[in-house]
């Protein structure tokens, strides 16, 4: 296996600098054809560079092979986009969002997506229209419109072993309404997966005796259950220049029983017991409204708006036990309620200069109950309010500048006693130009992330007989600036080359930490604390090559540097190269990916975390009603294996996580359209559900 790993490093790596001499350069597409869009006839070309845009023709064969906007977007290669799974992101990192035909979707808007309607797909950087006012890089499919009729479609996913979503979903439309609705249910089944580790406490007390270490080994077999369901309704309103979305969500999750038993050894023998387990299981029940609204007013005005607010009711029970005989109970409940407010007027001065105003706010409330060995309450309210002026020019067509400052108010309050308000500055700047085939882009930005509310309570819990959980609410907030520069050529229909360099520097990051505990408690005491500053630097490049319509690969050589400065100061430069290959024939196609192993650097250096290489060998077929997708996962490995190490002075721990590696999955996907007019329904986005719950 090791050799295999090598050869296809070594074919990547040669791939990578080939000559483009050596392909087909004056190869005529067999399978060309025209389309015809508005005023604007192009045959035979991949990619257009317009003002403000680049737009991308989808073929049929990558409609047919595709169910989803990430498979279209996969199948497409576009060189500016990273997509794995259901990620998608700019080859910088910065998130994407979606639209249909010029109005905001989310993902569950796109459950009756269907890739054989779509025309033309849209890359649009620091979008000029105020319907994608909000949007740093806006993708848009433009789809075809029918007069009536609507879309339904079945999906099932089923891996081996053992987890699977299937899905229903439908969209009727009449006239300038639409309603839509999703019902998706999911359930996961791991027992095969396992971890080996070791960990040692340092100058701690345990049971009032001081020790000087206290090391333990163990390996473990964990389990891991989870069964959820989803039901989302839409009803939306929709004109030029109107948009009135409303939905509504529910979400039930619910954990039948997830954990593992452990055979341990202890030096010195603390406890009456070589074993050791953990059982947990619990329920989330979340019901969500939304709206989403956009009025042009006039020729100069235009306004966007949304809204949310969900409730999430949490129960949670764990049990812990290194002595069985005395385990470590734990029971949580907590109701959470989180409200959203968003306002956007724009106002277009003239061809050349538009001013946006973004009005933000968001607050959540948390109320949480532990009972158990520890027993506490915890009460929070976490809210941000931000506001941004934008001011965006173009000078010519075809370039684009924004500077937009502002400013960001954080407010929490923790228990009765400790309320808090901090106020910072945020600003950021972009230039985006688009010169023949080429398109150039840079953001420069500097911004702040408020600590989570499982790090900032005020609470300790005992979570085994060695470790006791503690919140922070003293926290500071994250600050960080950020570059990027990014390049994307066009030379030919059959290659195209973007490149990428990233820096970013933070300060105040969160770091975990252990510290000894008093004799009475015993053990060591988790917490969080703000770290000093840590750079991460990026350089990446993407070269896509498009044989015949038929034969696609993407070579993508990828280079990371982290510093880490205070107690755990280190560095990690880390060189991977990513490689995808497609074959098309018929109306199927053949995939071979290969994704490098992981190395990375988390809380402030104290950690290093390692991932195996993946390569995965997948078939695809595709008519345009019936999709079916078979995949063999993590060929070269019966385990995916994830390694961590952590090191501090009172604890450190090495832990090597055995996860289901080599595996089958299939996903079938049927769409029947109907009627006169065929277009998505617009569902609404969720709100994040988060939880001020402390985990071990």
């Amino acid at each position: 296996m090791k050799k295999a790993h090598k050869y296809i490093q070594i074919l990547l790596f040669f791939l990578t600098f080939i000559t483009p001499g050596c392909f087909f350069i004056n190869a005529q597409d067999s399978t060309s054809v025209s389309y015809e869009l508005k005023e604007l006839v192009v045959k035979d070309k991949r990619a257009i560079v317009e003002h403000d845009k680049v737009v991308f023709l989808p073929t049929k064969k990558e409609k047919n092979l595709s169910n989803s906007p990430e498979t279209l977007l996969e199948a497409m290669h576009l060189p500016m986009l990273k997509v794995s799974g259901s990620n998608v992101s700019t080859i910088s990192g910065e998130s994407i969002s979606y639209f249909i035909n010029g109005h905001p979707v989310t993902k569950t808007d796109l459950s009756t997506f269907w890739p054989s309607e779509i025309l033309k797909v849209e890359y649009i950087p620091n979008p000029r229209d105020p319907r994608y006012a909000g949007a740093k890089v806006a993708i848009n499919f433009i789809r075809r419109r029918y007069e009536i009729g609507g879309v339904t479609r079945i999906d099932g996913f089923q891996r081996f072993p053992n987890n699977g979503i299937y899905e229903i979903s439908s969209r009727l439309e009449y006239k300038k309404m639409s309603y839509g609705l999703m019902v998706t249910g999911s359930y996961k089944r791991d027992h095969r997966s396992k971890t080996i580790g070791n960990e040692k406490y340092n100058d701690i007390y345990y049971g009032h005796t001081p020790y000087d270490e206290i090391s333990r080994e163990y390996k473990q077999n964990d389990y891991t259950r989870d069964e959820d369901i989803d039901i989302a309704f839409n009803a939306k309103y929709q004109t030029n220049n109107v948009l009135v979305s409303h939905s509504v969500f529910f979400n039930a999750d619910r954990n039948p029983g997830s954990g593992y038993h452990s055979a341990d050894s202890w030096n010195p023998s603390l406890f009456n017991s070589n074993e050791s387990y953990h059982h947990t299981d619990g329920s989330k029940l979340a019901p969500q409204l939304s709206g989403q609204y956009y009025w042009k007013l006039n020729s100069k005005w235009a306004l966007n708006a949304n809204w949310g607010y969900s409730y999430a009711k949490k129960e949670n029970k764990s049990t812990i036990a290194f002595n069985v005989e005395n385990p470590v109970l734990s029971n949580f409940s907590e109701n959470v309620n989180s409200a959203r407010l968003n306002f956007i007027p724009v106002l277009r001065v003239n061809d050349k200069v538009q001013l946006r105003l973004y009005l933000r706010s968001q607050m959540n409330w948390y109320d949480a109950k532990y009972t158990g060995t520890s027993t506490a309450n915890s009460k929070q309210r976490r809210g941000e309010s931000s506001s941004k002026f934008a001011f965006l020019w173009w000078p010519k067509n075809n370039l684009a500048l924004s500077i937009n400052p502002g400013v960001v108010i954080n407010y929490w309050a923790v228990g009765k006693n400790s309320n808090e308000t901090l106020v910072r500055p945020s600003a950021e700047g972009t230039i985006n130009w688009n010169y023949k085939k080429w398109m150039f882009g840079g953001r420069l930005s500097w911004y702040t992330q408020s600590p989570g509310p499982s790090a900032s309570n005020d609470i300790i819990i005992k979570s085994t007989d060695l470790m006791w959980l503690a919140g922070n609410k003293g926290l500071k907030d994250l600050t960080s600036w950020s570059t990027n520069v990014s390049a994307t050529w066009f030379p030919t229909n059959w290659f195209s080359t973007s490149f990428n360099t990233h820096f970013e520097q933070s300060n105040n990051s969160f770091l975990s930490i252990y510290e000894a505990a008093s004799p009475d408690m015993g053990g060591v005491i988790k917490t969080d604390i703000n770290s000093d500053k840590d750079d991460f630097m990026s350089a990446n490049i993407s070269l896509n090559f498009n044989i015949l319509q038929k034969l696609s690969l993407s070579i993508s050589p990828f280079w990371t540097y982290q510093k880490t400065r205070g107690v755990y100061a280190r560095n990690l430069h880390k060189f991977s190269i990513y490689g995808d290959l497609d074959y098309k024939f018929g109306r199927c196609s053949l995939n071979l990916a290969y994704e490098p192993k992981q190395k990375t650097l988390f809380n402030g250096g104290a950690e290093l975390y390692r991932q195996t290489d993946r390569f995965n060998i997948g078939f695809k077929y595709g008519n345009g009603n019936l999709y079916v997708a078979a995949k063999i996962e993590d060929v070269f490995h019966k385990y995916e294996r994830r390694i961590t190490r952590y090191n501090s002075y009172h604890y450190t721990s090495s832990v090597d996580h055995y996860l289901n590696g080599r595996c089958f999955t299939i996903n079938v996907t049927y769409t029947l359209g109907y009627g006169k007019k065929v277009e998505d329904a617009s569902i609404g986005r969720a709100i994040e559900v988060t939880s001020s719950m402390l985990n071990y």
